[in-house]
């Protein structure tokens, strides 16, 4: 048996903060909350999931992800016995006075039912997310229309986590066959607006990082008990850098951004592409391929980077 260490049976953080400082001794293999948010360039899998009659996509998957990661549940903590019968390692209370929402969570969780533990987490978060408003028409639609009552919206609830466990299922097999496309296509001695034509009419984007057009981002100032922080870069929109050209001119940049954009002339600009893999509650992975290019604007080669697993 394990079990979590904590100081208050009630804490007022992230979900994700919360299952750091009081789970981190038992493995966790959810799906959500470390879904990354697409920023443009990167290539959304056509995600196709039916749930309650309706079709889900990426975006609906996206959606609700965010709407969980900004939820700021009151946590707390209970033996089995006074943990509900059909929902006995996570359940979700409901909202308060404040519409602030509570999730009961068994204080010792055996080892042998994580994952159940995890489907349950999720399906938790998922309804609160969406009694509060937050995850969008279709998500509130989906929940208007289940009977009310705690059995049926746990199952809607359990229904929904296993749709999280799909898109990342789905998410992986759309990569694998999108690398096996580049490998045949696009080949060396290849022209760069060849490449580039054959990349648009199968739906990728090819984008180089140095001439995006970053947006300094303000620094918070310190207080009490927090240290602040410096000014930063905002690159999520990569837009500016998509079809880098040879001879192509640097962005002229501003702030921070200025501070770390490369000084060096970039006369034949590789192309990037980024693959979206598996994800869940706490890491998402992404697939990077370079197209290198050379002086004749030809494809030298192309190179295909292992997935990179990113972990809040």
């Amino acid at each position: 048996m394990l079990k979590p260490t904590h100081i208050n049976k009630e804490r007022n953080c992230s979900p994700l903060l919360a299952l750091y400082l009081n789970l981190a001794v038992i493995t966790i293999t959810v799906a959500v909350v470390a879904l990354p948010v697409q920023a443009w360039g990167q290539s959304n899998a056509p995600i196709n999931i039916p749930l309650a009659g309706y079709s889900i996509s990426m975006r609906d998957v996206q959606s609700l992800a965010n709407a969980i990661s900004k939820l700021r549940p009151k946590i707390i903590y209970k033996n089995g016995s006074s943990m509900p019968s059909e929902s006995p390692l996570v359940f979700y209370a409901g909202l308060d006075s404040a519409r602030r929402p509570t999730l009961w969570i068994l204080r010792t969780v055996p080892r042998h039912l994580n994952s159940a533990f995890n489907d349950a987490y999720v399906s938790a978060l998922s309804l609160a997310a969406i009694e509060v408003g937050k995850a969008g028409i279709l998500w509130e639609t989906i929940y208007k229309q289940t009977p009310a009552g705690h059995e049926a919206r746990i199952a809607l609830g359990m229904k929904i986590a296993n749709v999280f466990r799909l898109a990342s299922d789905q998410q992986v097999v759309y990569t694998s066959k999108q690398v096996t496309w580049l490998r045949t296509h696009v080949i060396g001695g290849l022209k760069r607006s060849v490449v580039y034509a054959l990349l648009k009419a199968h739906g990728l984007v090819a984008y180089n990082p140095a001439f995006v057009k970053g947006k300094p981002t303000p620094g918070e100032p310190a207080v009490p008990g927090h240290p602040g922080i410096g000014g930063g870069c905002d690159k999520t929109d990569l837009s500016s850098g998509a079809w880098p050209y040879q001879g192509e001119t640097l962005p002229r940049q501003k702030g921070v951004c200025a501070l770390i954009q490369t000084k060096n002339e970039i006369r034949n600009p590789d192309a990037e592409i980024s693959l979206p893999g598996a994800f869940d509650l706490v890491c998402s992975s992404l697939t990077k391929i370079r197209i290198i290019f050379g002086n004749a604007d030809r494809v030298v080669r192309l190179q295909i980077d292992r997935p990179r697993e990113v972990c809040l």
